[in-house]
């Protein structure tokens, strides 16, 4: 099966060019001082490898019981996960298409986890639907994320994990945190939550073995910055997760999911004072401009 899947990540990576130069860009943004050209695209090749691997294990997913689930993937760090759930308000479990993050939820429900996750549709229903099947089929409580603001609020309130994976563009309504050293869209959910409930942020994510197997690993919660200005420990908390996130692709960047627009959208610039205007922007009919994300 790993044969299989490394053997289409390959396929993928030398006939999906546009693809491809994504990840590469990706890659340079983050690595480009560090590594060489060549050292860059054998981790693009990497990359490629682990996307296709997963993906096989995914599609296999369904085959294997909870039995075979805990043979292959271990946990370390669990007792963070207890600590923070003993505190009785939920957990939010922060975590990005890290590895086989499929695998995450799998070994948390077979465990004995009520884990939910926030999930959004695909463009294509069919996908969506295999996605839906697979997943609700390992007992995964699923959140649609035009729901979230209310369900997860309710599974917090029941005491039960949440897992939000908060890797990828937040687009305008976004909270632009430093992501490799470059401002980056990042969704703020994780922080608005903690900040509404209390609820402990604890980073979980899986690492894969070259011998097949996986570990889940949990790591302390991160403090939550509250000062009272909503605002600022929005922004605050944000990069902190981020932060952590980043800390843990560094460590493993082919585990990562480089194929996503990270710096897709750019912050607004500010506004200028109006009696400092240039006087062309005081006419009555002033030119039309445009802007791209």
């Amino acid at each position: 099966m790993r044969r299989v899947g490394r053997a289409l990540g390959m396929v993928a990576y030398y006939v999906g060019w546009r693809h491809r130069r994504l990840v590469m860009d990706n890659l340079t943004q983050a690595f480009g001082k560090v590594f060489s050209l060549a050292e860059l695209h054998r981790l693009a090749r990497l990359v490629y490898g682990n996307m296709g691997i997963t993906l096989m294990e995914f599609l296999r997913l369904p085959g294997w019981s909870s039995e075979r689930i805990n043979q292959i993937v271990s946990i370390d760090g669990e007792e963070h996960l207890r600590e923070a759930l003993r505190q009785g308000r939920g957990v939010i479990l922060l975590t990005a298409h890290y590895g086989n993050w499929e695998l995450i939820g799998a070994k948390l429900v077979a465990s004995g986890y009520p884990l939910h996750v926030i999930v959004r549709d695909q463009a294509d229903d069919a996908i969506t639907d295999l996605l839906t099947r697979i997943r609700a089929g390992k007992g995964l409580r699923l959140i649609r994320r035009e729901q979230a603001p209310r369900e997860v609020l309710r599974a917090l309130r029941r005491n039960e994990p949440v897992a939000i994976l908060a890797d990828q563009n937040g687009g305008p309504q976004g909270q632009f945190v430093e992501f490799f050293g470059k401002l980056a869209s990042t969704p703020a959910g994780p922080a608005a939550f903690a900040l509404q409930t209390g609820a402990p942020v604890i980073p979980g994510f899986g690492i894969r073995h070259d011998d097949g197997t996986h570990t889940v690993r949990f790591y302390p919660p991160i403090p939550l910055v509250r000062t009272g200005d909503r605002h600022h420990d929005l922004h605050e908390n944000t990069q902190n997760y981020t932060r952590e996130i980043e800390a843990r692709i560094r460590e493993r960047p082919d585990h990562w999911h480089w194929m996503n627009k990270r710096w897709r959208t750019y912050p607004s610039p500010p506004a200028r004072p109006r009696d400092t205007a240039p006087a062309a922007s005081l006419c009555s009919n002033p030119p039309a401009s445009s802007s791209s994300n």
